[in-house]
């Protein structure tokens, strides 16, 4: 290689380290999370590099600090009967976390649980697997709201979350619903009877699993896609009701339902038909 080639390899190759820095800087980000000690993460390049922010210790509940609010992340003390505070260290308790209540063991746990005014957001699992809850409670909150112990949005337009262990066998969901959330049903093993809204148009991911007791669960109206699991290891569930609008239903939205029967329609409708065909089911065809 003659000292031209060199020079101009060297230049290529500078140029093209250059251009990797430049791409690098512009592909970037950052995302910064604020803890109790004014800590931060960032993520370059989809990598997250983070200090997790720092739990703290209020009574029975572990939380975190975060823009001079306060999210719980766990609940871990023995009472049946828990209330959220309304604020902690003079901040207003405005967070709930996944998972917060889970608890299968200890049947003397947490059967009802009370929110108050100041929360503003309540992960969709705050209640997941909180087998021994009973009823969820709203005192006066401007976003949510709880009928019958059932957690609602405020305008009872979504569904969030049926206590896992309320007593009721049967439940009818009010028309006013048009959205249901991921594992709102998840593990109510005393209900055998389900009737959706019929303005629901998604049955999402999980929505019914692992519920042990429910025979017969009835989808109204609008549904027109059917998630992953939506119905996994409904162990009793012996027929499912849908209407004749469903269009997309995941080839996994069934599972591990060994007792199932039977798929009935309003009208014939193929992609039904042909799912009913692969799980082995009877399809049936009928006024509903």
């Amino acid at each position: 290689m003659t000292r031209i080639d060199k020079l101009i390899a060297c230049t290529l190759s500078a140029l093209a380290a250059g251009s990797y820095l430049i791409a690098l800087n512009a592909c970037s980000y950052e995302v910064s999370r604020k803890s109790s000690d004014g800590s931060s993460s960032s993520s370059v390049m989809g990598l997250r590099y983070e200090k997790p922010a720092e739990e703290h210790v209020f009574q029975d509940f572990t939380y975190e600090t975060t823009n001079n609010s306060v999210t719980i992340l766990k609940y871990k003390g023995s009472k049946k009967d828990v209330t959220i505070p309304v604020t902690i260290d003079s901040l207003p308790v405005t967070s709930i976390d996944a998972r917060c209540f889970e608890n299968s063991k200890n049947n003397a746990a947490v059967h009802t649980v009370s929110v108050p005014y100041t929360v503003t957001n309540i992960s969709t699992l705050a209640f997941y697997n909180s087998r021994f809850l009973e009823k969820i409670d709203c005192n006066d909150n401007p976003h949510y709201v709880s009928k019958s112990g059932i957690l609602y949005t405020s305008d009872m337009s979504a569904l969030m979350a049926y206590p896992e262990n309320k007593s009721d066998t049967s439940y009818s969901m009010p028309n006013s619903v048009n959205k249901i959330y991921n594992n709102a049903f998840s593990f109510c093993n005393n209900l055998k009877k389900i009737t959706l809204s019929k303005n629901v148009q998604v049955i999402p991911d999980y929505a019914f699993a692992y519920n042990s007791s429910v025979e017969n669960i009835k989808l109204c109206g609008n549904v027109s896609s059917i998630g992953f699991a939506s119905f996994c290891k409904c162990l009793s569930l012996s027929s499912i009701t849908f209407p004749d609008t469903v269009s997309d239903i995941n080839p996994n939205a069934i599972m591990f339902c060994n007792n199932l029967k039977k798929i009935n329609v309003n009208s014939d409708c193929p992609s039904l038909r042909e799912y009913a065909e692969t799980l082995g089911v009877t399809y049936s065809v009928k006024s509903i």
